[in-house]
């Protein structure tokens, strides 16, 4: 796909407003600084991570980076949990889902956990953006490129950042360089979710409305067997 629309978005949703009042959603957090940045930019942010401890110094540094005039709250979220967006009380997906330097080595049930999470919080308008360390060559057994190029290559589109768009202290390739990656959910993706979705409701409708009238006929034969 072309990286312009991939990137479409990626400096902010319209060149007046930019990123204010949107909603944004960091995934790993740790001590949360992509939110606190992205908070000051305007961006309501939830700060999410699946660890107790690492949530108690995240929640103590949120509350001492960021202030009232800016939008920033903590949220537990393991990923792969059912429902994410119900859970962090999000009404839409986020127009901007933040993590940094979360893919490590090459796990496969992990990254299909995370590709869920991912999936799950992405609505037609959001922009994924990953940014990691390189650790292993791109070859290696052990490269987080197999992540990135083929864990989230059924749900998103991928490109990376051009390196001249990095600060100048990172603009370099190769082992522990920084890769900059930006998702969008594919319109496929989007469309077989739907379905997904609407099967599970129907089955569900179907299961209470069964469960209703096995409940009715118990009831009419106990009347029954009293009479």
């Amino acid at each position: 796909e072309p990286r312009s629309e991939v990137m479409r978005g990626a400096w902010g949703p319209n060149e007046s407003g930019g990123w204010r009042g949107m909603t944004g959603v960091e995934l790993g957090a740790g001590l949360g600084l992509p939110s606190i940045v992205a908070s000051k930019l305007g961006l309501e942010m939830v700060a999410t991570d699946g660890d107790d401890e690492v949530l108690e110094l995240l929640s103590q540094n949120i509350g001492n980076n960021t202030s009232p005039d800016t939008g920033a709250r903590v949220s537990r979220l393991v990923w792969g949990c059912d429902e994410p967006l119900e859970h962090l009380g999000l009404s839409e997906p986020p127009k901007l889902i933040l993590a940094s330097d979360v893919v490590y080595g090459n796990d496969p049930k992990k990254w299909k956990l995370l590709v869920k999470t991912m999936c799950d919080l992405s609505g037609p308008s959001t922009l994924v953006v990953i940014g990691n360390v390189q650790r292993y060559p791109v070859h290696h057994p052990m490269a987080e490129t197999k992540f990135f190029s083929e864990a989230t290559a059924v749900d998103f589109e991928r490109t990376e950042v051009p390196v001249t768009g990095l600060h100048p202290d990172f603009r370099r390739t190769g082992g522990g360089a920084c890769v900059v990656h930006l998702f969008r959910r594919r319109p496929e993706s989007l469309k077989r979710a739907r379905s997904e979705s609407d099967l599970g409701e129907r089955k569900f409708k179907k299961a209470k409305k069964e469960k209703k009238a096995k409940k009715a006929k118990k009831k009419d034969s106990k009347k029954d067997s009293r009479s």
